[in-house]
């Protein structure tokens, strides 16, 4: 049973957690409380390079692991966190490339409790993202849009090889700045708001 909760802390974007258990209502003085819950955020400015994630242990025990500072302070970054079984990862990459189509991404790993540079070719010329839109864990990899060229970019960093990949987004898309990605009920999902003047708005769902 898998049961998604979100959590609001002062001064932090909300923390999506994911609980873990067999039957039953997991819980205090449940019989079957998360086994391992993860999430994470970060605290204060994300320009900054300030960054604060956290474990649950139990339904009833918060313990918050603060992140050694990134190597380089970027101007504007967009973050990922991928949770995993064993551990976690925290992505940081740039919102726009500039003239060089080489992206600096920063990857911090639970397991080396390091953060690592690594320079990727980026698969599109004037790269743009948002540091608002969302960057999504999708099946260990991280996917986030690409507003110029209205692409998906994913990327695992877990993979030997460092390369970023594209996907293309759904046909009969019609929004470039009303849209985001997510994953619900297990699938991974293109969400769109029509951005009409005149009429009511209609909210499409692609599932990718």
């Amino acid at each position: 049973m898998m049961v998604l909760q979100g959590f609001k802390e002062s001064g932090c974007p909300i923390f999506w957690t994911t609980r873990r258990g067999g039957s039953g209502t997991p819980g205090v003085g449940g019989q079957n409380p998360p086994s391992r819950v993860v999430g994470g955020g970060w605290d204060g400015d994300g320009m900054a390079g300030r960054a604060t994630f956290f474990t649950f242990l139990t339904p009833l025990i918060r313990q918050w692991i603060a992140l050694p500072k990134p190597p380089q302070a970027l101007q504007s970054v967009a973050i990922g966190f991928i949770s995993k079984d064993d551990g976690y990862n925290v992505v940081r990459m740039p919102t726009a490339d500039g003239s060089s189509n080489i992206l600096q991404l920063e990857t911090f790993s639970s397991e080396t409790g390091q953060w690592h540079c690594s320079m990727v070719h980026c698969p599109v010329p004037d790269y743009y993202n948002k540091t608002d839109c969302p960057v999504v864990d999708y099946n260990g990899s991280l996917h986030w849009l690409e507003f110029r060229h209205s692409k998906i970019i994913t990327y695992n960093p877990d993979k030997e090889t460092i390369q970023l990949h594209l996907m293309n987004l759904p046909n009969g898309k019609e929004s470039e700045y009303l849209s985001l990605l997510g994953v619900s009920r297990g699938h991974f999902r293109y969400f769109e708001v029509t951005n009409t003047f005149q009429g009511p708005r209609n909210l499409c769902i692609w599932v990718l």
